[in-house]
């Protein structure tokens, strides 16, 4: 009778602490964001699982008498499976049994049997754990317009009831451009609903109906839980019906994106490299920078360490004078003005996905508006061009800070920077450049390949190739001098 007793509180005190375990857990897994590593390390005393590795799990074992086991055993497998957590030992550690268990979320680990540092009765273990460091700077929450809930009918009608012909009597043309922008603000500002960009919980190619059956699989559980735990119970079922639903949709939507990829990186590139930057390291800064021997610790201060040494590296003077070269007779270059069609073509080209300079002017919101906005557009351009004067506004650029691959990420000198330029700008430029090639067309040799249209390194290359080879065959000799220009140290 006595041991009934022992045993039947032994086993009240094992449910006691499983169920302060499985809470314990259900905090961490919520508090924690979807990549988060999750490791639970300890003496659980549960000889009677038997763990194994097979096939399909190299990375964790497995429990493979799941219907031999107590109920203790059994409610603790429970736990791993509903939290979505793996066990990863299998080597004894005390009375031939593996009873010192390494649990997580997925992560890779290899372990092995240590020398002991200290009596003990267990082996102990010495566990590698393949973690990646996450040394990114917080993320900032942002406000931003959200284009695609807005009215463009409204918006189009209210832009071409602006009386655009005054842009012509502003005195200057920074004068007119910011009379432009008060308008479209002005309009944006009533007409466009704002949204805030945060960082996001699920994987981007997870769709409304699995991150709504996620979150009843979140309550089913919560419901399972507060009902003591019975799998004979409706919560039970339910909750494990939405788990299998959830891992099913998870794989065939997974499946589905990496397809939709595969097929469209001829059309749609972007989305695929976008991919392929979302599998590697974070490319956020480290949180700690340093430049000259200080390390610089705050956001604000690294920012102003990128500003001096971008800053330090550009030369105003132009450094060495430029070799002479010999005078090619060219025609004298007049830029002509731009017509309201062109300009509306012009923007019609832009990349809708394309990010807005300093000026937080939308290229999907210059695309919509192009009807009724490129004639003021065109007015500006055309001023610029019969003033000599390029405003001012559009001189101010967001400088991205990029690794180059080289050095120690945590250095400021071994970023380079990339100018984003406000879009308007880049029409204007666009516009120029056009221009200038119309005017240079047949100036410039075959062999010039860079800033060429429809040419590249690659173009490059499999001429040069063809060229090597031809030589080749004609048993001649080449010889070829490859040069690289860096920036001043």
């Amino acid at each position: 009778m006595a041991q009934k007793l022992v045993f039947g509180l032994t086993q009240k005190i094992f449910s006691f602490f499983l169920d302060l375990l499985d809470d314990s857990i259900e905090k961490v897994r919520y508090a924690a964001k979807p990549d988060d590593t999750i490791i639970l390390l300890g003496d659980f005393n549960l000889p009677d699982i038997r763990f194994e590795f097979n096939e399909l799990s190299q990375n964790y074992a497995t429990a493979t008498n799941i219907l031999d086991v107590s109920n203790v055993s059994s409610r603790f497998l429970e736990i791993l499976e509903s939290n979505e957590l793996v066990q990863h030992n299998v080597l004894p550690t005390c009375n031939n049994k593996p009873l010192d268990l390494v649990i997580s979320n997925g992560v890779a680990c290899n372990i092995s049997t240590a020398e002991k540092a200290c009596t003990s009765t267990h082996t102990p273990l010495e566990v590698a754990l393949e973690i990646p460091l996450k040394t990114s700077t917080e993320c900032i929450k942002r406000t931003t317009y959200n284009y695609r809930k807005a009215n463009f009918t409204v918006i189009q009608q209210l832009l071409s009831y602006v009386c655009w012909n005054i842009l012509s009597d502003f005195p200057t043309v920074n004068e007119a451009l910011s009379y432009f922008y008060d308008i479209i603000f002005a309009v944006i500002e009533d007409n466009v609903p704002k949204a805030i960009i945060k960082p996001r919980k699920f994987p981007h190619w997870y769709n409304r109906h699995l991150i709504n059956t996620i979150r009843e699989k979140e309550k089913a559980h919560d419901a399972f839980v507060s009902k003591g735990r019975n799998k004979d119970s409706d919560e039970y079922k339910t909750f494990s019906r939405l788990r299998k639903e959830v891992k099913s949709m998870q794989k065939c939507q997974y499946d589905e994106f990496i397809t939709n990829i595969g097929e469209n990186i001829k059309d749609n590139p972007k989305r695929f490299w976008s991919f392929v930057k979302s599998q590697k390291s974070s490319s956020s800064l480290p949180k700690v920078m340093t430049y000259k021997g200080d390390d610089q610790c705050s956001l604000k201060n690294i920012l102003y360490a990128f500003s001096k040494y971008f800053e330090s590296v550009f030369l105003i003077d132009g450094g060495s004078p430029l070799p002479y070269c010999t005078p090619v007779d060219v025609p004298q270059f007049k830029l002509p003005h731009v017509s309201t069609e062109q300009m509306k073509e012009e923007i019609l080209a832009l990349d809708p996905n394309s990010s807005s300079g300093c000026d937080n002017v939308s290229a999907a919101f210059l695309t919509k508006c192009a009807e009724p906005l490129s004639f003021p557009l065109a007015t500006i351009f055309n001023m610029s061009i019969d003033r000599g004067e390029f405003p001012s506004l559009l001189k101010y650029n967001n400088i991205v800070p990029i690794y180059k691959r080289k050095g120690a990420k945590t250095s400021v000198e071994s970023y380079r920077p990339i100018s984003m330029q406000p879009l308007v700008s880049k029409l204007f430029e666009r516009i120029v450049n056009k221009a200038l090639r119309n005017h240079l067309n047949g100036l410039i040799c075959d062999e010039q390949h860079g800033f060429s249209p429809c040419k590249s390194t690659v173009t490059n290359l499999l001429v040069h190739n063809e060229r090597i080879t031809q030589t080749l065959d004609d048993g001649a000799q080449m010889h070829t001098v490859y040069t690289d220009f860096q920036k001043s140290v």
